[in-house]
C-alpha cells in the first residue's frame, strides 16, 4: 500500500468520525446566556475549528508513525541484501583469485612438462639424410679405388690442426681420370675473408661428395694445390636452410644435433650410423681451429 494511499484511508476515517462541531456549539448556546453589566444577555464567542485541516494532519502523523517503521524496515532489508551481495562479490572475488593462484602452478607445471617433453624429443630426434633440404644432384657415377691418405681415427684437434683453410666450397663438377681418384672442381669461399676462387682437388674418398651441394671443408696445401684433410669420413654438408650434416666426431658442431639415417656406401662403412645434424655456427669450428693453430 502506497503512502498517498493510507494518507486518503486515515483522512476519510479521521472526518467521519470527528463529531459535529456547529451541533455542539449550538447545544451549549442553548443551555448558556450571559449577561453583560448592561443586563443585555449576549452569546458567547464562537471559534470554528476547521476539522479538514486538523483530521489530515492527524491522518498524516499517523500514517508517518506506520510509514516510518516499514521504511526503517526496508531499510534494514537493503542493508541485508547489499551486505549479502557485497558479501557474495567479495567470496566470488576471493573464489577467482584462488582459482587463479591454484591455476598459475598448474600451468607454470604444465609449461615445464612441456619444455622437458620438448627436450626429451630432440634429444631423441632422428632425422632421414633423403628428407633434409638438399640441392638437387646427379646420382653418383663414381666409385675411388685408390688408398686413402690421411689417419685412420678421426679426431678433430688432430685434423685442424693439419688444417691450412676451412671453405665453404661448393661443387661445380665431379670427374675421374682413371686413376682410382676422384676429381672435383669447386668454388672454394674463404670462411675467413670470404674470398672467392676456383680451385680442383683429387680425393680417393669413398664418401664422395655430389654436384651442385654444399660442403665445409677443411683442406691442406700439399705445394701444388688442395687436398683434404681426412678422407676417411664423410666431409661437412650444407643444407639449403643452413643446417650441417657431419659425422660425430665433430664435437664442436654437435650442439642440439639430432641422429640422421645416412646411406650405407659400402660394408666396412663406420659413418653412415654415426652422422649428426644441426645448426651449428661454423664460425665456432673456425674459432677453435685459430685456437689450436696459434
Amino acid at each position: 500500500m502506497t503512502e498517498k494511499k493510507l494518507k486518503e484511508i486515515y483522512k476519510a476515517h479521521a472526518e467521519n468520525t470527528a463529531p459535529d462541531m456547529d451541533a455542539l456549539w449550538e447545544k451549549i448556546e442553548s443551555g448558556l446566556e450571559e449577561k453583560s453589566e448592561s443586563g443585555v444577555t449576549s452569546k458567547p464567542i464562537r471559534r470554528k475549528i476547521s476539522m479538514t485541516k486538523t483530521a489530515a494532519l492527524t491522518a498524516a502523523c499517523i500514517a508517518a508513525l506506520i510509514i516510518v517503521p516499514v521504511t526503517v524496515r526496508n531499510l534494514d532489508i537493503s542493508k541485508e541484501d547489499m551486505t549479502t551481495a557485497m558479501n557474495s562479490e567479495n567470496y566470488a572475488g576471493i573464489q577467482a583469485d584462488g582459482a587463479a593462484e591454484n591455476a598459475a602452478p598448474e600451468q607454470d607445471l604444465a609449461s615445464e612438462e612441456a619444455a622437458a617433453a620438448a627436450d626429451e624429443t630432440s634429444d631423441m630426434q632422428t632425422v632421414y639424410y633423403e628428407e633434409l633440404s638438399l640441392a638437387p644432384a646427379p646420382q653418383q657415377q663414381y666409385t675411388p679405388e685408390a688408398p686413402t691418405s690421411g689417419d685412420d681415427f678421426f679426431v678433430e684437434e688432430n685434423v685442424l690442426i693439419q688444417t691450412d683453410i676451412i671453405v665453404n666450397a661448393c661443387i661445380d663438377r665431379v670427374y675421374s681420370r682413371g686413376s682410382g681418384s676422384v676429381c672435383y672442381e669447386i668454388t672454394a669461399e674463404n670462411s675467413e675473408t670470404n674470398e672467392t676462387e676456383s680451385i680442383v682437388i683429387e680425393s680417393a674418398t669413398p664418401y664422395v661428395m655430389l654436384e651442385n651441394r654444399s660442403y665445409v671443408l677443411p683442406l691442406k696445401n700439399d705445394g701444388d694445390g688442395y687436398s683434404l684433410v681426412f678422407e676417411n669420413a664423410p666431409q661437412i654438408e650444407r643444407t639449403l636452410d643452413g643446417g650441417l650434416i657431419f659425422h660425430n666426431g665433430w664435437q664442436t658442431l654437435d650442439v642440439d644435433s639430432a641422429d640422421v639415417i645416412y646411406p650405407q656406401g659400402k660394408v666396412d662403412d663406420f659413418f653412415y650410423d654415426r652422422m649428426k645434424f644441426s645448426y651449428a655456427d661454423v664460425s665456432d669450428l673456425v674459432a677453435k681451429w685459430h685456437e689450436l693453430k696459434d
